[in-house]
């Protein structure tokens, strides 16, 4: 597969499921990062990376239809109530719960997919 095949995948699955072409990307890019960038976590950092992506989806559900307006001026770490370690491992566990398929990122928007309200209603 080339880069051009990929790109024509892309933009018929934009057009076909109406899904932003950005948010197919992020998602291709937070899968390569989980599935070939090795992280050595510690038992410690795992279980805080699992509490952090609760909290990542406890907070977007709170929100006014699940989603957050974003841009360079945006403090993850108030918006989301971290601490120094955790702020560390934010997109980590960001990227975890974009590779499941829970949230979504635009260049400008985050947010819940129906799977992530889903998850955060049990």
């Amino acid at each position: 597969m080339t880069i051009q095949d990929l790109q024509k995948k892309i933009d018929e699955i934009a057009t076909y499921e109406n899904i932003d072409q950005q948010e197919i990307i992020n998602g291709i890019m937070a899968n390569l990062e989980i599935k070939y960038k090795k992280a050595n976590y510690s038992e410690e950092d795992k279980k805080l990376i699992e509490e952090l992506k609760t909290k990542i989806l406890t907070k977007l559900y709170s929100l006014p239809e699940h989603k957050k307006l974003i841009n360079h001026m945006t403090k993850f770490d108030e918006l989301f109530g971290l601490d120094k370690l955790e702020f560390k491992l934010l997109n980590n566990a960001f990227n975890e719960l974009e590779a499941e398929g829970d949230v979504y990122s635009l260049e400008y928007e985050i947010g819940l997919k129906e799977q992530g309200i889903r998850k955060t209603r049990k």
